[in-house]
């Protein structure tokens, strides 16, 4: 609705006139206009999201991580923090592997496939790469948040090493579901 026609039917309706009661000017902006005050301070709110991820990761919550992890990305951005931002990309695909390594039973499974020889290792070879498939998407999400890292930690004015080193080694256990499963784009 056009602004004057609101400000009329609302002089009308307060008794009034529109000839009578000019509307007064917008007021002058001022320095901090349209800037928003949080009403919790957001370094400690982050603090506390990170001690909580902390203890969630001691317990292998994955589930748990994965879905806290939104909020940390949040405040990790809303905190202009970019190297910070990147390495909690890389988290979140971690999280999304070690959900991925739990429900197919990895550590296990590839040591089984170690020590197997003969038809009942190329039974439980198949078994395992059905179950990967299965969970397939865990790893598409991993790479996706993955990828995400990578290109914003290298946009970093100082790239982190350590940062780069850990994306790569994800991103290759990542790569070898994919060509282990068949399903390598």
């Amino acid at each position: 609705m056009n602004k004057v026609i609101v400000i009329a039917i609302l002089s009308l309706m307060l008794g009034g006139c529109l000839e009578d009661k000019k509307p007064s000017p917008p007021p002058k902006p001022t320095p901090q206009a349209g800037v928003v005050k949080p009403s919790v301070d957001l370094n400690a709110l982050y603090q506390k999201y990170r001690t909580d991820r902390d203890a969630l990761f001691q317990e292998k919550k994955w589930e748990a991580l994965i879905e806290l992890s939104p909020e940390l990305l949040s405040l990790t951005k809303a905190l202009d923090k970019p190297s910070s931002y990147a390495w909690q990309l890389n988290n979140s695909g971690l999280y999304f592997i070690e959900l991925f390594k739990e429900r197919t039973n990895y550590a296990t499974t590839s040591h089984n496939l170690l020590v197997l020889t003969g038809l009942a290792r190329r039974e439980l070879r198949d078994k395992f790469k059905e179950q990967m498939r299965d969970n397939i998407g865990l790893i598409q999400n991993a790479k996706s948040l993955l990828l995400n890292a990578y290109k914003m930690n290298s946009e970093l004015p100082e790239v982190d090493e350590k940062c780069t080193a850990t994306i790569n080694s994800n991103l290759s256990f990542v790569s070898w579901i994919e060509n282990f499963t068949g399903i390598a784009q």
